[in-house]
């Protein structure tokens, strides 16, 4: 998968408003009701591959920037058992690290 296909993926994607984590606003797509199980598992892998480490309590999550509005992880587990992908806004989340050129595996602390 290269960045035009995850931006197919995502513009594809059904985006949830999750209600369970007021605390950390975000949307996420369910894996079973993307177009694909494999354009999926592609997409986790993207995310995992040219992402970047930051904390969250306890967990090393990979986090990726596709733009400058969006960034995108999944929660930490394998491919096959990965069921969501998660998005927020840099809006909603002032302090986070923008930039579109954060090499990947970089740790942000």
């Amino acid at each position: 998968m290269n960045r035009q296909e995850f931006q197919a993926f995502i513009d594809a994607a059904e985006w949830v408003k999750s209600k369970t984590m007021p605390k950390w606003p975000h949307e996420y797509a369910v894996r079973t009701k993307c177009r694909s199980d494999q354009e999926f598992a592609n997409s986790v892998e993207y995310i995992r591959a040219n992402g970047y480490v930051k904390p969250f309590y306890r967990k090393q999550v990979i986090y990726y920037n596709q733009d400058e509005t969006y960034f995108y992880w999944t929660m930490p587990s394998t491919v096959s058992e990965a069921g969501v992908i998660n998005r927020a806004t840099f809006e909603q989340y002032p302090d986070w690290p923008i930039g579109l050129d954060i090499k990947p595996g970089t740790i942000i602390r």
